[in-house]
């Protein structure tokens, strides 16, 4: 037999895990697509907005997947970051370059 499930990739620099402070929307999101028949990825940055750290990835990591409530996450490296400055704006776009290259090449 045939798997016909559909992937959908959900793409969000600040998704989190209900495990960690801040907006849980796309885990949600993704939670209804599984109950649909849709195998979820999203690819979200593992420095956390809200708490201004590194939260997922180990030293010398640029990515990883993993699986939390059969859905996988991709967690990207990104630039830190602790003011809305100029390295917020680093921050957002090595998300932009990670995840096409992760996605890409990779996953």
């Amino acid at each position: 037999m045939t798997d016909n499930r559909k992937g959908i990739w959900i793409l969000n620099h600040y998704a989190t895990t209900p495990d960690i402070p801040g907006g849980t929307r796309c885990y949600s999101l993704g939670q209804g697509l599984r109950e649909h028949g849709y195998d979820v990825t999203i690819f979200a940055s593992s420095f956390v907005h809200f708490l201004h750290r590194e939260m997922r990835l180990a030293k010398g990591e640029n990515w990883k997947a993993e699986m939390v409530n059969g859905m996988r996450y991709v967690w990207l490296r990104t630039f830190p970051y602790r003011r809305n400055s100029w390295r917020r704006a680093v921050n957002m776009f090595s998300y932009l370059w990670a995840s096409y290259r992760i996605g890409r090449t990779r996953v």
